[in-house]
């Protein structure tokens, strides 16, 4: 698991190994939700 801190104005940054596995590119959207206590994609 990858730890990751919330900055004051509450963006999060996706580590840059997690957004190449996932295909995540720059200006993408993408869909958050809370599930069980936790923030999920």
């Amino acid at each position: 698991m990858i730890v990751v801190a919330v900055s004051p104005k509450y963006p999060i940054v996706i580590p840059k190994e997690i957004c190449e596995s996932m295909g995540i590119v720059p200006g993408q959207k993408v869909q958050v939700m809370s599930y069980q206590g936790r923030i999920k994609e």
